[in-house]
């Protein structure tokens, strides 16, 4: 959110610092008046009293290699018929033979839209299946957890890709269109982390 703030006016300076949070307020201080000397360090993480930065780093490896995805691996994706749900389900199916896919969304299992996404979906992995859940509400994101386990025995990995656009400048935004967009994202990952059985 920084970053975007910045962009949208590149007036504003801004740093996320990363600090340990057993510091008392004399280090804190110290440690704020030693990133102000470098502003352009966006992001600073302190460990042990050493400061660290995001840098690029090119990997000699072919994708394969680091692809994630097993074969016959069970997959949830939140917001899975979004955008960028879509595309990772796309990319499992690619690298990953007889992967399972569970999609969720807030649309109902019903909803024509929904149906015809996943007809086009399944033509590619017929194991591609889409379970209306609520990511921001912790008894249906574990209701969904526990059918997972119970219908295919295990879950191997989860995309977090839910989401809702509500475009235009953070300066303008209210305060309800703040909670609608980082609702998904927040509530989401917490209710998530939540369930052991991932």
């Amino acid at each position: 959110m920084l970053k975007t703030a910045q962009q949208e006016n590149p007036k504003l300076m801004t740093q996320l610092i990363e600090i340990d949070a057993q510091l008392n307020d004399e280090e804190i201080v110290r440690l704020l008046k030693a990133c102000s000397q470098d502003l352009k360090q966006q992001h600073i993480r302190y460990i042990a009293d050493k400061s660290y930065v995001p840098t690029w780093q090119s990997l000699s490896i072919k994708p394969k290699e680091v692809a994630p995805w097993k074969d016959e691996g069970v997959y949830l994706i939140t917001g899975g018929l979004g955008g960028l749900g879509i595309i990772f389900a796309n990319e499992i199916v690619s690298r990953a033979k007889q992967a399972t896919i569970i999609l969720t969304g807030r649309k109902s299992e019903e909803d024509q839209k929904v149906k015809d996404q996943l007809m086009a979906l399944k033509q590619s992995n017929p194991h591609i299946y889409y379970w209306q859940m609520d990511v921001c509400n912790k008894e249906s994101v574990e209701a969904t957890i526990n059918r997972i386990i119970e219908q295919f025995g295990k879950l191997n990995g989860v995309i977090h890709s839910a989401g809702i656009i509500k475009d235009g400048y953070i300066i303008n935004k209210s305060k309800d269109e703040f909670k609608q967009v980082l609702q998904p994202k927040m509530s989401g990952i917490v209710n998530l982390d939540m369930q052991h059985k991932i």
